[in-house]
């Protein structure tokens, strides 16, 4: 069970992140750029605190970072 959130959870956040980048590719106005790479930052920073967690979590660990 914990496995399958940590790879759940994981899996989410990379297609956000992919989603994300399209996004920004398809975006003209120079502001929506902008706007949406913050969002990008966001979303990685995410990932990288799951990561971190989930892992620690998901090899059975019951403390938390």
């Amino acid at each position: 069970m914990q496995r399958e959130i940590y790879f759940t959870t994981l899996d989410f956040l990379m297609k956000a992140i992919e989603a994300k980048e399209a996004e920004i590719e398809a975006a003209r106005a120079p502001v929506s750029r902008d706007r949406l790479a913050a969002q990008m930052t966001h979303l990685q920073r995410r990932l990288h605190l799951e990561f971190c967690y989930l892992s620690a979590y998901a090899d059975g660990g019951s403390e938390t970072l």
